[in-house]
């Protein structure tokens, strides 16, 4: 007969020990619910962790977040050690999918799915769709060229013969198919950011600033041919083809530069590739520490640092609304420089400067 003896005070320590290997070889069995793939463990801060090697989604259990914080230091902020996983998922993501699907009618729901952890949705077809028909169309009209160099092929509008109407397939009407077709697939990807937008019940910022690309893309095919009353000003698709035609665009009014509006865009892009490279420079040192094991610094020194600089600081949430307006006006106004060109002013655009000229304190000198 055996007989098991229990030491006294060893129970509490042994049932604790079953409890964690019970709980280990759970954890080992976990799958991510986003991949579908085994969770890794990992160690921070002194508490093990799960998360996901594809999406880098992290689960915790309950109370491990207010360990981490509690031994991240007297701050609370995490180390430099510690910072090299911040660009983990954040916490909850992949718990379920990153949104749960509306119930829709039929034709909703068939469309509502996701390649990989790529969504799809309605907008997603129509966009492939679009594309593939237009690439398509693309290597046809190559194929119907003179030749095949990829610098060479070009994809001509009709002549300014045909103004406004449909042109025969090989004199233009391809471009026409083609151009509706970009048309569709860029609206189309619009569209499907404002969907995910939707279901994730965020700001529709991302969608916006797409539109306005698609804005100055419409501008060149679209709106300025039409004010001018023929397709045949709209740019032909190829490099060197496209290439000749803002040459030959640029000094139809004399010398471009002298446009006013496209000084403003070009300005606009050169302010917004100084703010992105100040941005992008001071995140990245406050995330990368002078001295390895040092805190990662906050937003806190982020605007003394720029209050010491120049004085002032717009703050984190208002140096992203700068530079998103900056980059939004770059774009509108490379629109309308050159759809103000042929429908409102028709001169040399060093003409225009005349007024400069004018002023009453020079004027006379």
């Amino acid at each position: 007969m055996f007989i098991e003896l229990k030491v006294p005070g060893r129970e509490p320590e042994r049932r604790q020990k079953e409890a964690k290997e019970n709980e280990l070889n759970a954890r080992r069995g976990m799958r991510c619910p986003v991949c579908d793939v085994p969770l890794s463990m990992s160690e921070r801060q002194g508490v093990e962790v799960d998360f996901c090697m594809e999406c880098r989604g992290v689960w915790l259990d309950r109370g491990e977040l207010d360990k981490i914080i509690e031994r991240a230091g007297p701050s609370g902020a995490p180390t430099a050690a510690a910072s090299s996983d911040r660009h983990m998922s954040p916490s909850g993501y992949g718990q379920q999918k990153p949104y749960q699907k509306k119930k829709e009618s039929f034709l909703g729901n068939l469309f509502d799915f996701w390649v990989g952890p790529f969504y799809v949705g309605f907008f997603g077809v129509t966009t492939f769709f679009f594309a593939v028909l237009g690439t398509i169309l693309i290597f046809y009209g190559a194929s119907q060229g003179p030749t095949w160099n990829p610098w060479l092929i070009s994809i001509d509008p009709p002549s300014l013969e045909v103004g406004l109407g449909a042109a025969p397939l090989l004199e233009g009407g391809l471009w026409q198919i083609i151009t509706i077709c970009a048309i569709g697939s860029f609206v189309s990807w619009m569209m499907r950011e404002v969907e995910i937008c939707r279901k994730l019940g965020i700001g529709y910022h991302v969608p916006f600033a797409f539109g306005v690309a698609i804005f100055a893309y419409v501008t060149l095919v679209v709106i300025r041919p039409v004010l001018m009353g023929a397709w045949g000003y709209a740019f032909p698709y190829g490099i060197f083809s496209h290439l000749d035609w803002v040459n030959n665009t640029g000094y139809a009014y004399g010398n471009f530069h002298y446009n006013p509006a496209h000084m403003v865009a070009i300005s606009f892009f050169w302010i917004t590739a100084l703010a992105l490279a100040l941005h992008g420079s001071l995140i990245l040192s406050a995330m990368n520490p002078a001295r390895k094991g040092d805190e990662v610094k906050t937003p806190d020194h982020e605007d003394t640092y720029f209050r010491d600089l120049i004085g002032y600081s717009i703050g984190p949430l208002g140096i992203h609304r700068l530079g998103l307006f900056l980059a939004l006006m770059a774009g509108f106004w490379s629109a309308v420089c050159i759809v103000i060109s042929g429908t409102i002013w028709f001169q040399e655009w060093i003409v225009w400067w005349d007024w400069y000229y004018e002023l009453p304190w020079w004027v006379n000198l």
